[in-house]
């Protein structure tokens, strides 16, 4: 019964995150910082969950897939935020990359 709550607390705090954050006028490189920190905060959430559930229950959520899911959205966005920022640059109204006249 308490990883069930723990579940549905989890899905709503992904679904009041990306709400929320949709709604924010941002550039897309903050708004998938800000998720990524908003991904590490539920992250702690679910390990809390994790540690309550009860290990020999039949119908047992599946952490280890659902942990597996959530470090591979975390690292693809990491390296997505590490690459450089690669929109051309204008100066005085003209490209300073000839490829986007």
């Amino acid at each position: 019964m308490k990883v069930a709550l723990y579940m549905k607390f989890i899905i709503i705090c992904f679904v009041s995150v990306f709400s929320s954050q949709a709604l924010a006028v941002t550039s897309e490189r903050e708004e998938l910082a800000n998720y990524l920190r908003e991904l590490n905060k539920i992250d702690r959430i679910f390990l809390a969950a994790k540690s309550n559930s009860q290990k020999n229950s039949v119908n047992r959520f599946k952490y280890e897939v659902f942990e597996k899911d959530l470090n591979e959205l975390k690292r693809e966005l990491q390296i997505y935020l590490d690459l450089p920022n690669r929109n051309p640059r204008f100066l005085n109204g003209t490209s300073l990359d000839k490829s986007f006249e």
